[in-house]
């Protein structure tokens, strides 16, 4: 299911951004795959006000807070702070899409002189997903269910081609 997201600059922004997480935390699968696109091109200084932090610096944090989501929340500042500097902004061509792990932190950035208007989606393989006997609960308000039909399309993409 996609979700459509719109950041524009505005001070009431800078309570919510930057908030780097990683989805395998807060309770999707380590298996799936992250799929965005901009909708605009982006700022030749801000990008796309996205960040994402490599595999390796986004372990290194995973294991100083030992792995504990509730810690990583509520030192959440230092977190940002850190990855702040160690983050890759996203500055790719406008009409390519940004595949990524879901075990990489990841966050919107403030933006100062633009407007971004992106789509995201998560994905998985069916084979992999098959492989797995456990089912996965988001931690946010919703508690989604990592499964066909809740979190994930009812039916195969196999089944539209």
């Amino acid at each position: 299911n996609p979700t459509i997201r719109v950041l524009s600059p505005h001070p009431s922004q800078k309570q919510f951004h930057p908030f780097f997480h990683c989805d395998a935390l807060v309770g999707h699968p380590p298996y799936e795959i992250n799929v965005w696109f901009p909708l605009n091109a982006p700022s030749n200084s801000e990008g796309y006000g996205f960040g994402i932090s490599s595999l390796k610096d986004s372990h290194k944090i995973i294991e100083k807070y030992n792995f504990d989501i509730n810690e990583i929340i509520k030192n959440k500042k230092k977190v940002a702070d850190d990855l702040v500097k160690k983050s890759e902004l996203q500055k790719f061509a406008f009409g390519n899409i940004l595949l990524f792990d879901s075990r990489k932190f990841h966050s919107a950035l403030l933006l100062k002189n633009h407007t971004r208007i992106s789509i995201d989606v998560r994905v998985v393989v069916c084979r992999i997903y098959n492989e797995f006997l456990h089912e996965y609960q988001g931690t946010g308000k919703r508690k989604v269910i990592y499964k066909p039909g809740n979190g994930y399309n009812a039916k195969s993409i196999d089944n539209y081609i």
